[in-house]
């Protein structure tokens, strides 16, 4: 979740996402990006990838929230679990949730 440089900003440059992504594909993971700031053809530029309009609602095996956009605070580490088979993984990067309530944190 995120692709932006910082939070509340549609601004690629410098952004590590792409880091991320490239690292998942090595694992061959199915990878979507959802920014609700980012422009969809500069993420495609900047990622190799289209950024989603709508959260699709097949749930996931787990999430990445990789910005602190105020979009991914609002629902809660409950909200965001919706979006997740079960159990799936909720990795927060960004630190907006605290430690024990999420699966992993940078």
């Amino acid at each position: 979740m995120g692709a932006a440089f910082k939070e509340n900003c549609p601004d690629l440059r410098n952004s590590k996402v792409a880091d991320i992504v490239s690292r998942l594909k090595e694992y061959n993971g199915d990878i979507d990006i959802w920014d609700p700031w980012g422009d969809a053809q500069e993420c495609a530029r900047a990622f190799g990838m289209t950024s989603m309009k709508d959260i699709p609602d097949e749930p996931y095996d787990g999430v990445i929230v990789a910005v602190g956009h105020r979009q991914f605070r609002a629902p809660g580490v409950d909200g965001l679990q919706t979006l997740c088979k079960t159990p799936g993984v909720i990795y927060d990067i960004k630190g907006l949730f605290p430690r024990h309530v999420t699966d992993g944190r940078f």
